[in-house]
């Protein structure tokens, strides 16, 4: 049984958007910090190697998570690998508006390990329809992604 053109392309569409939104609620995770470094260093009595590990834990997190994602994609399926990372950016996030520092610290972990995972699934799944299209005989499948 074979999708139509016209489901395939639909799907494309949507699995494109979904990652732009991601992508663009992910950044104000990460981005948010730094500009606040100074208040939450005053409000926390954080020293400066703890605000160091502050602004570091994102990018660690997101190479550690990112290697495991494949791994959590492949065992529960790529749709719910997607919405389990999005449900923990959720809760890391809301973590870290709790007046703790290890709240603080922890929120910005799960925050970080969710958007690993959500971005490394979201371009398994993508690659993943491109391959397919590939091996169906699509003339273009990149038009599916980069075409107006």
């Amino acid at each position: 049984m074979t999708s139509s053109p016209r489901t395939t392309r639909s799907a494309a569409i949507w699995t494109l958007a979904g990652l732009v939104l991601l992508t663009l609620n992910l950044r104000a995770a990460i981005t948010g910090v730094p500009p606040l470094l100074g208040e939450l260093q005053d409000t926390f009595g954080l020293t400066g190697v703890e605000v160091s590990v502050l602004t570091t834990l994102p990018e660690l997190c997101l190479g550690v998570f990112s290697a495991l994602a494949p791994l959590l994609a492949r065992r529960i399926g790529t749709e719910a690998a997607i919405t389990a990372a999005l449900v923990v950016i959720t809760a890391g996030l809301l973590l870290r508006v709790v007046p703790a520092q290890t709240a603080l610290f922890s929120g910005t972990v799960l925050a970080a390990a969710g958007m690993a995972t959500a971005l490394r699934s979201e371009l398994r799944k993508i690659g993943t329809d491109i391959l397919r299209e590939l091996r169906n005989g699509a003339p273009d499948p990149t038009a599916h992604w980069t075409a107006p």
